[in-house]
């Protein structure tokens, strides 16, 4: 088994800019009665960025990519080759609250059928 990738992140006064790239195996177990999961995750990761443009308000974009094979055994096999665009506001109402609101474009890619999964989606984040 292995895993390996790498994380980046830049940040200034009122913007981000982070990403990602992963990669990793794991055989998993034959036996799906022992419930040991193998993955065969390619190359997949994202990038972000982020700008603060008010105290109180700022938007933000992301973009990423998935491919992954996930199986149990020879009796389960769950294929993931997507990418996603996010697009995103977010309100400060105070030091304890963040308010968001996000709209993701999924896509489907190498031979898997396009369906309708786009999500909007609203959010309220409390810091204790």
């Amino acid at each position: 088994m292995w895993l390996a990738g790498v994380d980046l992140q830049f940040a200034g006064v009122n913007y981000a800019l982070r990403g990602q790239l992963v990669e990793g195996r794991s055989p998993g177990h034959p036996d799906p009665l022992d419930g040991v999961w193998g993955l065969h995750l390619n190359p997949s990761g994202f990038l972000e960025l982020e700008w603060q443009f008010l105290p109180q308000l700022g938007v933000y974009g992301r973009i990423e990519n998935r491919d992954a094979l996930v199986t149990l055994g020879n009796e389960r096999i769950y294929v993931t080759k997507e990418w996603r665009a996010t697009g995103g506001v977010h309100v400060v109402v105070n030091s304890h609250m963040v308010v968001k609101a996000e709209y993701l474009h999924n896509g489907e890619y190498g031979g898997i059928s396009q369906f309708s999964n786009d999500i909007f989606t609203s959010s309220m984040v409390l810091f204790f």
